[in-house]
């Protein structure tokens, strides 16, 4: 390998996003996380410049969304301009917070920055080294079978090279993060190291915010380093060193070296308020917080039972931030239970009756107190943990319970939102199930009801919404909070994702996307046209027809609603498919009827719309159908999914088992289903597109008798087909 007489230098370094927490006009000089962020974005960037780079590569994620401001803008490109004019090539790749496309700007425009916004292959010569950068936009769905694709798509094996990086956003098989040490496994969105070409000397990796470093084989392969992000960006970075990546290539190889810059100090604070006054409350808080180092980042987490009105008017973070105004402190209030004013319905004074709400056949149960954790035996099942005065804190399922639960009270190598429940954690209840699916309807029915304190996912039925046409004059969609009309779209889970779903399809057919008061006047600003035509920027930029004015007749409109309703409703993907197809084969820099990047934007949010719409009516079909589960010993399980949630039986030997279970299974079955069908109630939702996903991957193991097979099915069949087994047996009775 030709080099340099002390070798390349090359600095690498990823998720710096640059525009959280940065306020544009501030209104008080107070210490904010966006102003750390850019701190720790600059203190690496001047390792270029006392190291001597002669390359730079941020891998991904340099702003923190997909529309910074101009600060933020501003902000990120002084210092790579300033060193792209030192004679020092920037290379850029965007990253998924940036929607896999890095905002365009001028102030990026220089021709030693390259922002590979397509995949694509930089090839510089430095100080007589032949050096090609190879690298892609983040793949955000589907990385495991997309990734040798877009790495094919760079033309890397075209370039002669004499050192080959690979600049990559993506995470890789055997990628740790959070305080647990979470490894990925590979899966649909996890790249496996393998499939890196051993041809590459290093790849530039982004993505995990904690630095590391992988190997694309077992024996030696070609480095995989994560760089991490600059700054500790979560609480589940508490304790990781930040900084960049020194390269040094010369001709023996690769030799690579963490630049470690200080950051602010960060911890997170457990306090149980159970039978606290205000003056106790606030003494704790005090206490804590002015034990803290400064400059600290800090997180209280308030847990426990108190008695109505005790916390109201406190104004505790106020309070702590006067005391510490050096320190960036947030009081976080969702472990607290108000039992005077509102009784949880996850307050329970009888942990071993937690399942009691989930009726089904009968099975082992466990109920111990963390003194006796050792009871607890190693089988699959669904554990919930309570504290001293019985109230439910968590729900959650295992393959090996007793090693979860140690996992969650382990202390301070607990992950962040756990940290601190040994000190309120006083009995685990645990059920045992024969099959992961099982345990995850379990799981997820437990948290329907109970709505426990500690769980985040799952609890989504909330903020599910839909869209619908709401009767405007071009058949503009709007936005329906839970409960939804006849033949609505979704759900979507925010008002955010479902309102770019409905922008995205506008785009894609050129419908109308104006306001429903005065459409055309308020949201588009008027470019002209002939008088009272009322045409907008839209219409001249070829993203919509415009019907307003009459320049597409009703037939074609109406025909372009209905390919949108196609789609967004899981049947039809082809203009999809044509438009995805388009974007590969069309070559950069080409001029379009809309900018690339918002292209790639329109297929990729209209490609998530639409498997998530095949998933619902997947779904949909689950409804009111028996879902087959193995069993212990000569039994089966079912699982029924009702509109008010999933009903478990079980099927044995004894033919009257069968009949019972059919007839309970009819009788919860309209006769009639409404055509179009009503929108699945978003209570049931999860566990059913739980249902869907584990069916999917698990056919050989499990079974479906969908609502319409229920009606002509015989008792002896359900049985066979229950207990897998084709030959007669034995009748009971």
């Amino acid at each position: 390998m030709p080099g340099m007489s002390d070798g390349l230098r090359v600095l690498h370094l990823a998720d710096t996003h640059i525009g959280a927490g940065l306020v544009a006009r501030p209104r008080r000089a107070v210490p904010r996380r966006g102003d750390d962020l850019v701190a720790s974005y600059r203190a690496a960037l001047a390792s270029a410049s006392r190291e001597g780079v002669d390359l730079v590569i941020h891998a991904g994620d340099l702003f923190d969304n997909t529309a910074p401001g101009s600060g933020a803008l501003g902000v990120a490109a002084e210092p790579l301009r300033a060193l792209a004019s030192a004679g020092v090539p920037v290379v850029i790749v965007p990253g998924n917070h940036e929607r896999s496309a890095v905002a365009e700007s001028l102030l990026l425009s220089h021709e030693n920055i390259h922002v590979l916004a397509e995949p694509r292959t930089v090839r510089l010569e430095l100080g007589g080294v032949r050096v090609a950068v190879a690298g892609f936009p983040c793949v955000r769905r589907g990385a495991e079978q997309g990734f040798p694709g877009a790495l094919e798509s760079t033309g890397w094996r075209r370039v002669a090279a004499d050192v080959r990086i690979l600049a990559v956003h993506q995470t890789f098989a055997g990628a740790a993060v959070g305080p647990t040490g979470f490894r990925f496994r590979p899966g649909r969105d996890v790249v496996f190291p393998g499939a890196v070409p051993a041809e590459f000397d290093y790849v530039a990796a982004g993505h995990v915010h904690r630095h590391q470093v992988l190997r694309s084989a077992e024996d030696d392969g070609v480095p995989i380093v994560y760089a991490g992000s600059t700054d500790r960006v979560s609480f589940a970075e508490v304790d990781e060193p930040k900084g960049c990546v020194l390269v040094t290539f010369r001709g023996c190889g690769v030799e690579h070296r963490f630049v470690e810059h200080a950051v602010r100090p960060m911890s997170t604070w457990p306090v149980d308020v159970s039978e606290l006054g205000r003056d106790e409350i606030v003494a704790r808080l005090e206490k804590i917080v002015r034990s803290l180092p400064g400059r600290a980042v800090a997180q209280v987490r308030l847990a426990g039972r108190v008695v109505a009105g005790v916390l109201r008017g406190l104004r505790l973070a106020d309070r702590l931030r006067a005391l510490r105004p050096d320190v960036l402190l947030r009081v976080v209030y969702r472990g607290v239970d108000l039992s005077g004013e509102r009784r949880s319905r996850a307050v329970s004074g009888r942990p071993a009756a937690v399942f009691a709400c989930v009726p089904g056949p009968a099975v082992a149960q466990w109920c111990v107190a963390v003194e006796r954790l050792g009871e607890l035996p190693r089988v699959r099942g669904v554990y919930a943990l309570h504290d001293r005065a019985g109230r439910l804190l968590y729900v959650g399922k295992a393959c090996d319970v007793r090693s979860r639960v140690r996992t969650h009270l382990r202390g301070g190598n607990g992950a962040n939102y756990y940290r601190g429940w040994g000190q309120q954690v006083a009995q685990v209840a645990v059920r045992s199930a024969a099959s992961d699916l099982e345990a995850l309807l379990i799981e997820a029915e437990l948290i329907r009801r109970l709505q426990p304190t500690f769980n985040r996912q799952l609890r989504r039925g909330k903020s599910y919404c839909y869209l619908a046409e709401d009767g405007w004059a071009h058949r503009q969609l709007g936005v329906f909070q839970r409960v939804a009309p006849t033949g609505a779209f979704g759900p979507y889970r925010s008002d955010w994702q479902a309102e770019q779903v409905a922008v995205a399809a506008a785009q894609h057919f050129r419908l109308a996307l104006c306001d429903a008061q005065e459409e055309g006047a308020e949201q588009m600003p008027l470019l002209g046209g002939a008088a009272g035509s009322r045409l907008c920027a839209r219409y001249y930029a070829g993203e919509c027809a415009g019907p307003c004015a009459g320049r597409i007749g009703a037939d074609e409109y109406a025909v372009a609603a209905e390919r949108r309703a196609a789609l967004l409703s899981g049947m039809d993907d082809a203009s999809l498919r044509a438009l995805e197809t388009e974007l590969e084969l069309t070559p950069r820099g080409v001029l379009e009827r809309v900018p690339a990047d918002w292209r790639r934007w329109e297929a990729q949010t209209l490609r998530a719309a639409f498997d998530q719409a095949v998933e619902t009516r997947m779904a949909a079909e689950l409804l009111y159908g028996l879902v087959l589960l193995p069993g212990d010993g000569a039994e089966a399980r079912t699982a029924q999914m009702l509109p008010g949630g999933v009903r478990f039986g079980a099927v044995g030997s004894d033919i009257r088992d069968a009949r019972r279970m059919l007839r309970a299974a009819r009788q919860v079955v309209p006769r009639r289903r409404p055509v179009p069908p009503p929108p699945i109630p978003a209570g049931i939702l999860d566990a059913l597109y739980i249902a869907v996903r584990e069916l999917r991957r698990g056919a050989d193991e499990y079974g479906l008798i969908s609502a319409r097979e229920l009606a002509q099915l015989k008792p002896r069949e359900l049985r066979a087909r229950a207990l897998g087994r084709g030959e007669r047996v034995r009748e009971g009775g």
